[in-house]
């Protein structure tokens, strides 16, 4: 049950990171609701009808509606037994999902201008979709230079990678997320992906929460870098739940891969172990 609205979102369209992800999701459940409601109004209408008057399409339903039952029961078989949504797993019943919209918008005729708004709203959406979601979220993460306010190297992680800029809030909630964008200039080509370690560290050692991510992204990981090319790169790193109010964590990052779990690391960011770079301290508040 908690995947099902990731299961809707990867069937209409996957916008992770997009700014208008949440509007356009939104209007398209508001489209579905209005067509599922639409639909349950026509087929009360129809079952009132005596069985004789009954039309055709009503038996037709009876095979577009099973076809679907029998997808969807595929899908969430699937989703028992992998920890994942997968909306592409039911487009086997574009077909059918599409005439059951269309009959649900149909009951409210009364409303032409309802099919009229829905049909064009989809229009657009499907004409910008490749320029303005798709283009974009597939863009490589290089920059032709820093932002400004940037300095100089501020770490350099073995002879692979060298941290030139970063941006990070000074403080996060707790069970909150802290936002940190880091900007990487590549020294060789690598010739393996390399895993980025993000750790919020409490004042005794401990850890406050991680995360361990792809150093890039899946679709422009560091085997794809090449030498010279700045990269931008932002993560959000989720702290403990628990954390007091007023305890200051500090911020350690680490570069690796399934050789070297962390790369040894120079630079004034390096801290005392040696292996992950310190970039800076952050306020528990909220």
């Amino acid at each position: 049950v908690p995947e099902l609205p990731a299961l809707f979102r990867t069937y209409w369209a996957d916008l992770p990171g997009s700014p208008l992800s949440g509007p356009i999701y939104v209007a398209l459940a508001v489209v579905t609701l209005v067509a599922v409601v639409g639909l349950f109004k026509s087929l009360i209408s129809n079952l009132r009808s005596p069985i004789s008057d009954l039309k055709l399409d009503t038996w037709n339903l009876t095979f577009v509606l099973a076809w679907l039952g029998v997808m969807v029961a595929g899908v969430l078989r699937y989703m028992q037994t992998t920890p994942a949504a997968q909306g592409r797993l039911l487009f086997p019943a574009l077909a059918p999902i599409g005439v059951l919209m269309v009959w649900g918008l149909a009951a409210w005729a009364k409303r032409a201008w309802l099919p009229g708004l829905v049909v064009g709203g989809l229009f657009v959406l499907t004409f910008a979709a490749p320029f303005v979601l798709i283009q974009p979220a597939f863009a490589k993460p290089v920059l032709q230079q820093l932002p400004a306010g940037m300095g100089p190297a501020l770490a350099r992680f073995g002879d692979r990678v060298e941290l030139i800029g970063m941006r990070l809030s000074d403080h996060v909630k707790p069970g909150g997320t802290l936002r940190v964008t880091t900007y990487w200039r590549t020294l060789q080509d690598i010739p393996r992906d390399q895993r980025l370690l993000i750790r919020l560290m409490r004042p005794d050692g401990n850890s406050a929460g991680q995360l361990d991510a792809t150093l890039g992204t899946s679709l422009y990981p560091t085997t794809l870098w090449r030498p010279g090319q700045i990269i931008v790169d932002t993560h959000n790193v989720r702290a403990d739940a628990d954390l007091p109010l007023g305890m200051e964590l500090r911020v350690h990052l680490g570069v690796g891969d399934e050789l070297n779990p962390l790369l040894a690391v120079f630079g004034y960011l390096a801290w005392d172990s040696g292996d992950v770079a310190e970039l800076g301290r952050v306020q528990v508040r909220r």
